[in-house]
């Protein structure tokens, strides 16, 4: 059963739900993401919540009047109807190459403690508005395909920057000789492109 609306510490508006002990083991992850203007993110919050709750998935999904970022778990049936409604969706009409799944692991049978979480936040990466004047339709322009991100880098004159927006815990995993270690926040690292590009 879901919750009543609550709050937490990023959303003033959190819709959550726990799954019952008969519920099947989520055997699939689930990861997306898409930009889009979102009229009324607490009425799409409630929908997500309620779509979720009926197919038993757990994770975490953030509604923003700027799109929807999901991270979930459910067997291959209840991933599969919630990508089969996000493609059909008024608002979002995903691909189902949006999506990226993989694999449970067996010793982990109950990701996200067996609940869900649905927020509505002001932005769906936290940049404290840094960059809240980029229009959103410019948001899904630019992507490289890895090919073609080599070649632009080979092809680079003096004056190019590349920027690694990965915080010091990341670059800690491994990064590129020369990269700036220094970063602590995402949200600098914004600040940092931003500079760049305006």
């Amino acid at each position: 059963m879901l919750a009543p609306a609550g709050s937490s510490h990023r959303s003033a508006y959190t819709r959550t739900y726990v799954l019952p002990p008969s519920a099947p083991r989520r055997t699939q992850l689930l990861l997306y993401y898409a930009y889009r203007h979102v009229a009324d993110a607490r009425a799409e919050a409630d929908a997500q919540a309620a779509l979720c709750a009926s197919l038993q998935l757990t994770g975490r999904i953030l509604v923003a009047g700027e799109g929807i970022n999901g991270t979930m778990a459910g067997d291959a049936a209840g991933v599969e109807a919630y990508v089969a409604h996000m493609c059909t969706h008024d608002t979002f009409r995903l691909s189902r190459d949006d999506f990226k799944r993989s694999s449970c692991s067996s010793s982990n049978a109950d990701p996200f403690s067996r609940e869900l979480f649905v927020l509505v936040v002001d932005e769906l990466v936290a940049t404290g508005g840094a960059f809240s004047a980029v229009p959103l339709e410019a948001t899904g322009q630019g992507y490289l395909s890895p090919a073609a991100w080599r070649d632009a880098l080979l092809s680079a004159g003096d004056d190019t920057v590349v920027v690694d927006v990965r915080n010091r815990a990341e670059v800690a995993l491994g990064s590129f000789a020369g990269a700036d270690k220094n970063s602590e926040k995402f949200r600098a690292l914004l600040y940092l492109v931003h500079e760049f590009t305006v």
